[in-house]
């Protein structure tokens, strides 16, 4: 029989293994930074773009100007829980005081 099912057995995956022969990591990056400056030096849209990336970006650019705003706000954000959960801890406290007595006389 020429034609022979495998219905339980899988081919397995090939690898692809090539490792290049000469690779510097810092040339590599250089490269990226260099691709990265012409992109943004370009006068068309693409150009426009990337600068509006760069600088909105928060490694970098104006990105570090909105980092108070978002301290401020994680700031106001923890607070308001703090907040609520003393309130609520407080209501808790209050109505313990308030009918705890009268649960105990009722089960007495």
């Amino acid at each position: 029989m020429g034609l022979r099912m495998n219905l339980f057995k899988v081919p397995k995956h090939r690898r692809y293994d090539y490792l290049p022969r000469y690779y510097s990591p810092e040339k590599a990056e250089l490269e990226e930074r260099l691709k990265k400056a012409e992109l943004m030096a370009q006068d068309d849209i693409e150009g426009t773009k990337a600068r509006i990336a760069h600088k909105l970006s928060s490694r970098s650019g104006n990105g570090r100007a909105f980092e108070p705003q978002r301290r401020k706000a994680i700031l106001r954000s923890n607070l308001m829980l703090i907040a609520i959960l003393a309130a609520l801890i407080i209501s808790c406290l209050l109505l313990w005081d308030i009918y705890m007595p009268q649960i105990i006389d009722f089960l007495e």
